[in-house]
């Protein structure tokens, strides 16, 4: 009996306790949103308050713990050895170019990324013209907004992704195991059910687009500012787009008709 429990407990952080760690966030998530839920929190202040201070401690904290015992230290972006020499060496590490094939594939990524970000205006585009709009739509975030949104979830998906690394080497497989970890709660989660058929509809899409293209990136390029700066453009870009035209929808439902 004690066993299991000495074993959970102990300082060593192997695959096995990874995964067992990676399982119980998924289902504390799925419990957490759904209790969120039950107490409608998010209708106040101070619940909305709570449920970020809950999402920064799941998705932040316990990455950066895992990253401070010395675990999946690369999976989060951080360089394996430091710099003697230079600062700026420990600097261009830390951004993915320290050497030519990491300045290669950086390059590579943010071609792909200005493709992807493309791809979604134009979505986007489609969405708001198809798709009945309401005031309540056209709140789109603030650049700050976005990029906090996407640095949460950026190191959340990078330490999924650093778990799944643990069992193969095959990128795709890692890939695709991160994206299918991320997205897992997401359809046990009554708040997105729920705004799926609401006005704000396009954020819960929006999140899954971001997964998407996510996995797409980290193909050509595995660096976490660069998903972090990806990610927070998509959203960002992508809300500005929707309310636009959202506004401009409006406006042409209730011009007047001319003569009368």
């Amino acid at each position: 009996m004690l066993d299991p429990l000495l074993w959970a407990l102990g300082p060593d952080l192997a695959r096995e306790k990874l995964t067992l760690l990676v399982l119980c966030m998924l289902s504390t998530h799925v419990l957490a949103a759904n209790l969120a839920w039950r107490l409608r929190l998010r209708r106040s202040a101070w619940g909305r308050a709570l449920i970020q201070l809950v999402r920064v401690s799941f998705c932040v904290g316990i990455p950066a713990a895992v990253l401070w015992r010395g675990v999946l230290v690369s999976a989060l972006g951080v360089p394996t050895t430091y710099v003697e020499e230079s600062a700026l060496e420990l600097a261009l590490q830390l951004l993915g170019v320290g050497e030519p094939e990491g300045l290669l594939a950086v390059g590579k990524g943010v071609a792909i990324a200005g493709g992807l970000l493309a791809l979604q205006i134009a979505l986007w585009v489609w969405y708001a013209r198809t798709a009945p709009l309401t005031p309540e739509a056209e709140a789109s975030l603030s650049w700050w907004a976005a990029l906090g949104e996407a640095f949460l979830l950026q190191v959340y998906w990078a330490f999924l992704r650093g778990v799944a690394a643990l069992y193969t080497t095959d990128p795709a497989y890692v890939t695709l195991a991160g994206f299918v970890l991320a997205v897992l709660p997401w359809p046990f989660d009554p708040s997105r059910r729920s705004q799926l058929m609401q006005a704000r509809g396009y954020r819960v899409v929006q999140d899954y687009l971001a997964a998407l293209c996510t996995a797409v990136l980290v193909f050509s390029a595995d660096v976490l500012w660069l998903l972090i700066a990806a990610h927070a453009l998509g959203l960002w870009v992508g809300g500005r787009v929707v309310a636009r035209l959202g506004e401009a929808g409006q406006t042409t439902d209730v011009q007047p008709i001319a003569g009368s």
